[in-house]
Order: structure tokens, then C-alpha cells, then sequence
């Protein structure tokens, strides 16, 4: 087993999961994450982002929960956020993404080093 303690978000996991899935030899085909119901979209879309098309990402184990703190307009501005985050940036292009957690994120600037 492998842990991410790089991570100080949802894309810096998707990232960070992207370069320890790199590390492993064999081939993994699915990724399955587990996340609340309400999150999982959102996630499954930033670990597209980060993989591309070569891996499967199931997000069907998400829990439900009563998270009043995730509204819809909180999702939907976060939604935002990751469209332009990966603005321009080729799915599964690992590098670009690191590229972009460096300039754009304070968490990740020593990526850049």
C-alpha cells in the first residue's frame, strides 16, 4: 500500500495519486474513489484531468451524507474553479498539471523547485 501525504486538495490528490499509480509496475486499470456522494463528480473529473483516458474512474462507492457545508453553489463555484485550473491542459498530461499546481497553488510551489 502507498499514501499520498503530498496533498492538500482534491487536485493536488488527483496529482499526487496520478505519480504513485506512475511508480507502480504492472498496470492498474480502475481507480475507485471514495468520497461523499456530493464530492465525487467533481472528483472523478480532476482525476480525468490528471490520468486522461488510460485508466477507469469509479466513483459508485461514494457515501451519502448531510453535509450542509457542501451546498450547491459552493460545488458549483469549486466546479468552476477546476474547468479553469485545466484550462489547456491536455488530459493525462501529468506534467502540465504539475506545471500549474506550482504557479497557481501556494500548497504545491515547491513543485517548481
Amino acid at each position: 500500500m502507498r499514501l499520498d501525504d503530498n496533498a492538500q486538495d482534491t487536485k493536488g490528490n488527483g496529482y499526487f495519486t496520478r505519480r504513485i499509480v506512475d511508480s507502480i509496475d504492472g498496470t492498474i486499470e480502475t481507480l475507485y474513489l471514495v468520497s461523499s456522494c456530493v464530492h465525487a463528480n467533481r472528483a472523478k473529473y480532476i482525476f480525468r484531468q490528471c490520468f486522461g483516458d488510460e485508466h477507469r474512474i469509479d466513483t459508485s462507492h461514494c457515501i451519502e451524507t448531510d453535509d450542509s457545508a457542501n451546498s450547491a453553489e459552493k460545488i458549483a463555484r469549486l466546479r468552476q474553479s477546476d474547468r479553469e485550473f485545466f484550462e489547456q491542459i491536455t488530459p493525462g498530461d501529468v506534467d502540465a498539471v504539475q506545471r500549474r499546481l506550482a504557479e497557481s497553488h501556494d500548497y504545491y510551489s515547491w513543485l517548481s523547485e
